[in-house]
């Protein structure tokens, strides 16, 4: 047994798809790598190619469930310097991966990081070996290219509060939900990035049906709007 992962079609020819162990395990429920893969390539995101876009399980110490990493080729070549504008484009595209991540697994991934081409190398048997590719971001490789992004990032953050009773009480439910001071949260915030999992969506949904006095509010739409400020905005709407 090798633990691939095949479909036979309709003309007798087998096609390996993944591999059994290449799966997330997020609070017992199975994501296979190659659905999440499929799922983010599905969703057309500019920059980002549709035959180099690899999720890799991972498990973090001390956690008690599975996480996972996306690792991409973006059609700039991100091992060269790149300028302001074509940085903007590159974690544009790590946030739609990210936000088409959150939808599908209802769990945001730990990390979403192009790499260079060179990282993409394939087997004899032409396959990239995602096995690889954790074991070189967990080395550090990757260090440098993931810095550069993260400081991007960090300096476009607005440290916006809440600016109407909506937000407020928006921002109320999720900081009681974590236990923490609301003035520690912003708009620019993503709820998984701030302590909620997949295990807060449900109570996340019943606090803000209660809050709001609403009859249902679908968790779909929820994961759909998986930062402070957009799901403050769906609030009011």
């Amino acid at each position: 047994i090798t633990g691939d992962s095949a479909l036979l079609d309709q003309d007798g020819n087998l096609h390996l798809v993944g591999r059994d162990k290449d799966s997330i395990n997020i609070n017992g429920v199975k994501h296979p790598s190659v659905d999440v893969e499929t799922f983010i390539v599905d969703n057309g995101i500019a920059g980002v190619s549709a035959t180099e876009v690899f999720v890799c399980p991972m498990r973090l110490p001390d956690a008690d469930t599975d996480t996972y990493a996306v690792f991409y080729q973006h059609a700039l070549p991100i091992e060269n310097d790149l300028s302001e504008s074509e940085i903007v484009s590159v974690t544009e595209a790590n946030r739609a991966i990210r936000k088409a991540c959150i939808i599908f697994c209802s769990q945001a991934p730990h990390v979403v990081l192009p790499l260079p081409r060179k990282s993409f190398a394939k087997s004899a048997i032409g396959k990239v070996s995602r096995a690889g590719l954790m074991a070189s971001y967990l080395k550090g490789d990757h260090t440098a290219i993931e810095e550069k992004l993260r400081a991007v990032i960090t300096n476009g953050s607005a440290g916006t509060l809440p600016t109407d009773p909506v937000e407020l009480a928006t921002f109320e439910v999720v900081a009681d939900l974590l236990g923490k001071d609301i003035t520690s949260l912003d708009r620019e915030d993503s709820l998984f990035d701030i302590g909620v999992s997949s295990m807060h969506i449900v109570r996340l949904k019943h606090l803000l049906q209660d809050r709001f006095t609403i009859p249902d509010i679908p968790v779909i739409d929820i994961l759909r709007r998986a930062e402070l400020g957009a799901l403050c905005d769906f609030m009011v709407e």
